[in-house]
Order: structure tokens, then C-alpha cells, then sequence
């Protein structure tokens, strides 16, 4: 009984790492890509200023 107990956990634990990690993984994507796209739209608003003036 203590091996599949065993198993389980271990299962569990390994599905929890993945989990974990694709978590960590996309929220680093979606920071970088808000971050990027953070930048350029502040870099196009500079852009039209530039043009206006």
C-alpha cells in the first residue's frame, strides 16, 4: 500500500511542477509581450508628438 501511495505522490508532485512551470512560463510571456507592447505604444505616441510639433 505504501508503494502506490508512493507513486501517487510522486505523480502528483511531478504534475504539480509542470504545472507550475507552464504557470511561470506564460506569465513570463505575458510580462514580456505587455511590457513590449507597453513600449511601443508609448514609443508611437512619442512618434506622433514628434510629427505634430
Amino acid at each position: 500500500m505504501s508503494e502506490v501511495y508512493a507513486i501517487f505522490l510522486s505523480a502528483v508532485f511531478s504534475s504539480f511542477v509542470v504545472t507550475l512551470g507552464i504557470a511561470t512560463l506564460i506569465s513570463a510571456v505575458y510580462v514580456l509581450t505587455y511590457k513590449c507592447f507597453a513600449s511601443y505604444i508609448s514609443f508611437d505616441k512619442i512618434a506622433q508628438a514628434g510629427k505634430k510639433k
